[in-house]
């Protein structure tokens, strides 16, 4: 039994973002940059082949952060104004609950998992039961 495409909640994008400005203040690098290296969300807005920072759906998105709290707001709003042409995870070559990305600039593969299982045997229902959701949630303060 196959799950409707699930939309992220915009805490996802809060935990995203809360991520990328920490690695951006270790690593002394633009968030801009950051949330396009270390996050997931230019692959969730819809944007596909190389993570490319000059892309202009990319860059309208970016001139909307402003590090602030607001930010995880801006980018949910951008994600609901996307999602009718996002291609969703059946819509994408897959196998099982796996699809992936090649980079070869980095030679690096992005793995991305979606719970297409609705059945309480899915070896991954645990992880993503709305308590785990919620218990993440709260532990990322989001």
């Amino acid at each position: 039994m196959q799950m409707q495409a699930q939309m992220y909640p915009e805490r996802y994008f809060a935990v995203q973002l809360r991520f990328a400005q920490k690695v951006a203040e270790v690593a002394q690098m633009p968030l801009a940059e950051a949330v396009l290296n270390y996050t997931a969300i230019y692959r969730i807005l819809g944007l596909k082949g190389q993570f490319d920072a000059s892309h202009p759906d990319w860059q309208a998105y970016i001139q909307g952060l402003q590090g602030t709290d607001q930010d995880a707001a801006w980018t949910y709003q951008v994600y609901l104004s996307c999602y009718p042409r996002i291609l969703k995870f059946m819509d994408e070559p897959h196998w099982d609950c796996f699809t992936y990305d090649y980079r070869p600039d980095r030679l690096a593969i992005r793995l991305h998992f979606s719970n297409q299982d609705a059945s309480r045997c899915f070896p991954y229902q645990v992880l993503v039961t709305e308590g785990a959701l919620q218990d993440f949630f709260e532990f990322y303060g989001v």
